[in-house]
């Protein structure tokens, strides 16, 4: 089977990058659980989607962005041509729910907080 790749524009450069070469490592450091997480996936033909989220001590928000960003990503996609408007959307999208996510959080703790 051919090894398939992909064609990045960074600037004015044109990288290849080869499925072949594309992984992960992460470690934990002196946590007991890592909060890093990633993700690498082809949303259409000649586009992929390298995502590399840093826990920065919790997992609540790294873990809700990488559940929902690619789904805002592709309804995003549908809509325009432009990728700087797809992803200028899709971060304005997620990190809106995000905030809403982490308020409801924060709100649901301290009231239960207040029975104990």
């Amino acid at each position: 089977m051919p090894v398939k790749h992909f064609k990045l524009l960074v600037s004015r450069f044109t990288l290849i990058v080869h499925t072949a070469d594309v992984g992960s490592a992460s470690l934990p450091g002196k946590r007991k659980e890592n909060e890093d997480r990633f993700i690498v996936k082809e949303l259409q033909e000649n586009l992929v989607m390298f995502a590399i989220f840093d826990g920065h001590g919790g997992s609540k928000a790294v873990e809700f962005v990488h559940q929902n960003i690619e789904n805002h990503i592709r309804y995003w996609l549908k809509q325009t041509d432009s990728l700087r408007e797809v992803l200028r959307k899709t971060f304005t999208d997620v990190n809106n729910m995000l905030s809403k996510h982490l308020a409801f959080q924060g709100k649901h703790v301290s009231n239960i907080h207040r029975y104990f």
